[in-house]
């Protein structure tokens, strides 16, 4: 039998525990946790992880087991404080950048665990799902959801057309989806163009004039009402756009369209119905 020196034998088990500590570490089984992302609480639900969830925003409403999970207030990180997260006694709390960031280092320092979601394409939804998954001991769960996305948007996916589309993120003043915008992949992933594809940013600001000039053919408007549809299509100067000659201006759900998580797919079979409308 080899008999190990006291020096050699006390590496050993250091160099167990290190590794011991390290399986611990790379494995968390979150058991509380506070979503202050809309889409963050959909992929929350679409691992499987839903019963994990305590806390979230008024804005988190889908899917429909998430309205009977207590809120924190507004979306907007000025609408609630730090102690209302902290009143849940989260261990995991899944913020959205930009909006939260002023919360990451007073979360951490109370030992809670912080994921910041920051989407702008598509292929940025799957890595933070799959990220996620990781995150929360889900691994095997987010890589097969992800795997079933691709397939199914690979399906969906069709050639670029030649139909111009203007999705109106705002009108006063007009915001739009630019190249950095998921929404400009959900587009393309239906088959049509969008009119500010070349900007290189998420939301830009643009004129009114470089809309008309644009002449979309298809028009977006997120949760509008009928009302507001009338009044796009009684603006001054857009008389000309084929989109209000055509009537093809179309209210559709701000939850599936601005949300980048997991109803993307339904995102862009709704755009290739419209597109696809004789």
């Amino acid at each position: 039998m080899k008999i190990l020196s006291k020096e050699k034998f006390n590496k050993k088990i250091i160099i167990a525990l290190v590794l011991f500590c390290l399986c611990i570490s790379s494995v968390f089984a979150a058991e509380r946790i506070v979503s202050l992302s809309p889409s963050g609480t959909e992929i929350i639900f679409a691992l499987g992880l839903g019963d994990k969830l305590v806390g979230r925003t008024d804005f988190c409403t889908f899917p429909e087991e998430a309205k009977k999970i207590d809120s924190v207030g507004g979306f907007d990180g000025k609408s609630f404080s730090l102690e209302n997260i902290l009143a849940f006694n989260p261990d995991f709390v899944y913020l959205s950048n930009g909006m939260h960031n002023h919360l990451i280092n007073s979360l951490e320092n109370f030992g809670i665990q912080v994921y910041v979601s920051d989407i702008n394409s598509i292929e940025d939804i799957f890595k933070e799902i799959i990220s996620v998954s990781k995150l929360l001991n889900a691994s095997e769960v987010g890589l097969n959801y992800v795997s079933k996305m691709k397939k199914e948007l690979n399906n969906l996916k069709e050639d670029s057309s030649d139909v111009n589309i203007y999705c109106e993120i705002f009108n006063s003043p007009f915001l739009t989806c630019g190249k950095k915008s998921f929404v400009n992949d959900i587009i393309e992933y239906a088959g049509g163009k969008n009119i500010f594809y070349f900007l290189d940013s998420t939301y830009p600001q643009v004129s009114e004039e470089s809309i008309i000039v644009n002449n979309p053919q298809i028009i977006l408007a997120p949760d509008y009402s009928e009302n507001d549809l009338n009044k796009i299509y009684s603006r001054n100067g857009w008389q000309n756009i084929d989109a209000i000659k055509n009537k093809k201006v179309f209210s559709v759900s701000g939850d599936i369209f601005t949300r980048p998580g997991p109803r993307v797919l339904e995102a862009v079979i709704l755009l290739k119905e419209i597109i696809n409308e004789e």
